[in-house]
């Protein structure tokens, strides 16, 4: 299958600055008195949807009866009896799988109780996106975010969803570098890098795919090797391009490049990343993506030093996904081993 081809004049919808994208959170994250006021409105409404729910039509006779009494009895008692509530969960989603009411009266109690749970914020969504529409299924990913922040798997499903229901592709890339500025750290990571580049490759979008690269070398993660070789093919697709249109010039091979050990400034790999997408000069061209090789090695072998260090830490974390069984001794002081060497 042919390749497509690299070109780097930059789109009209470039990614936003580094302030542009701390106003956009800033904006898109409820405010604490946000959230106190809805925490005031939800119990303020929980009385009248569990009286909404006795009004609904039965359809298993006596066992309707039951399952609200066991309803009420676990909502009133704010019961953290994990079972009960998915067992709730599964027998509103059967009864009434198409009442909106009641099955956000038992996700939104549930949640209350168990925030980190994300995926039962996705099937909540889901219930939002497919009885609703897009915005209150985006509103209950947003509530999400206030809760499970750090959470890989969240942002991986809220991100995936975004890929689906989001027309402008734009709104994908900055949500996808949201999620990232919370998550990219985390060594299991790999997952919403995975998919933020596949994303990334899928709109053509060549202009952002140097810097995506250089970021998911910064911190070591499960497949940070394999990113450094996806780099490098990257590279080299972009030598043969400039091969291939003559504007290659092997001559800046020979020339002294800076010193790699010299810590590496913002300014200047946003320097190197504009000069190589700058069609109009070869010469700039080349010698920009000699000093892209050069800081992207720079950067890989400083996160594999700190792999190094963290690698057994990492491999005996059993669980790194939230759960209500508690850890036992061991994980939780492989945990704490973990977090002072980070």
């Amino acid at each position: 299958m042919e390749a497509a081809p690299l070109t780097f004049t930059a789109p009209n919808d470039l990614p936003v600055t580094e302030a542009d994208s701390q106003a956009i959170e800033v904006h898109e994250l409820n405010t604490a008195e946000g959230l106190q006021a809805m925490e005031e409105q939800s119990q303020a409404m929980e009385v009248q949807e569990l009286d909404a729910i006795e009004e609904l039509p039965a359809k298993k006779g006596h066992s309707q009866v039951g399952f609200q009494e066991q309803l009420h009895e676990v909502i009133a008692s704010g019961s953290l009896d994990f079972d009960a509530w998915t067992s709730l969960i599964a027998g509103i989603e059967k009864i009434h799988p198409d009442n909106i009411e009641a099955l956000s009266l038992v996700y939104d109690s549930f949640l209350s109780m168990f925030p980190l749970c994300y995926g039962y914020w996705k099937k909540y969504a889901n219930h939002k996106m497919r009885l609703c529409n897009v915005g209150k299924a985006v509103e209950t990913f947003e509530r999400a975010v206030q809760s499970a922040t750090y959470s890989v798997g969240f942002w991986v499903e809220y991100c995936s969803f975004s890929i689906m229901a989001f027309e402008d592709p734009f709104h994908v890339h900055r949500l996808f570098k949201r999620g990232i500025s919370f998550v990219g750290k985390d060594y299991l990571s790999h997952t919403l890098w995975d998919k933020y580049i596949a994303f990334e490759y899928s709109q053509q979008h060549w202009s952002s795919l140097p810097r995506i690269f250089l970021q998911a070398l910064r911190f070591p993660t499960k497949k940070l090797h394999g990113y450094y070789q996806n780099l490098k093919k990257f590279v080299t697709l972009l030598r043969a391009e400039m091969q291939g249109q003559n504007i290659f010039n092997s001559e800046v091979l020979a020339e002294a490049l800076p010193d790699a050990a010299v810590p590496v400034s913002e300014d200047e790999i946003s320097r190197v990343i504009k000069d190589l997408q700058d069609p109009s000069n070869g010469s700039l061209r080349s010698k920009a993506l000699q000093r892209y090789m050069s800081i992207a090695e720079h950067v890989y072998h400083k996160a594999c030093q700190l792999d190094e260090k963290i690698l057994c830490f990492e491999a005996n974390v059993r669980r790194p996904f939230f759960h209500v069984k508690p850890l036992d001794e061991n994980e939780l002081a492989n945990l704490a081993l973990l977090s002072g060497l980070h």
